[in-house]
């Protein structure tokens, strides 16, 4: 895995501070928003990264447990505001392998994470082992990049200091945008 691409050091830092409320946020919100229609007794996040869905999950959505999972633990020590509420369980996990028994959770949620997966199969069907049936698996992934200007731009730029080697971490966002995937 190449550096950049592990989400430790000072990126996770970085990706809060600048790309959190521009790229994350707004989706986060509308996450949530999606959800507000009734109680999910118990919610899983996968990838939460810095706890931006996590934040409004926690407030905005009834649930009676909220269960934050990321493979990087450097990504949940971000100096951040803490999210505040008691039903909040932080934990580590590898969204291949998850530590949960089938039938757990009554919700699985992952905003722009599933991409990143090397088997995004097996990451899926661990979602599906843990959810209980009838349960609801809500994700979200990037269109391509043609389809998102401003992270299109952003790129040319990051681009430009690499010249003809830019880092291959930079396609993996926008690989998975087939309806069909």
């Amino acid at each position: 895995m190449e550096r950049n691409a592990s989400f430790s050091g000072s990126i996770p830092a970085n990706y809060e501070k600048h790309l959190g409320p521009f790229l994350f946020e707004p989706y986060a919100l509308h996450v949530a928003s999606l959800l507000q229609d009734k109680k999910y007794p118990a919610i899983l996040e996968i990838a939460c990264g810095t706890g931006r869905v996590t934040a409004h999950l926690s407030k905005d959505v009834k649930h009676d447990s909220l269960t934050a999972t990321d493979l990087n633990a450097d990504m949940r020590e971000v100096d951040q505001p803490p999210v505040p509420a008691p039903t909040i369980k932080w934990e580590l996990a590898d969204a291949m392998q998850l530590p949960f028994a089938a039938h757990s959770f009554d919700l699985v949620v992952c905003q722009f994470g599933i991409m990143f997966l090397p088997d995004k199969l097996k990451g899926l069907q661990e979602a599906y082992r843990v959810l209980k049936p009838g349960g609801k698996l809500l994700f979200s992934t990037w269109d391509k990049l043609e389809h998102n200007p401003a992270i299109q731009e952003g790129r040319k730029i990051i681009e430009s200091y690499f010249g003809e080697n830019p880092p291959g971490f930079y396609n993996i966002p926008f690989l998975m945008h087939h309806e069909d995937e």
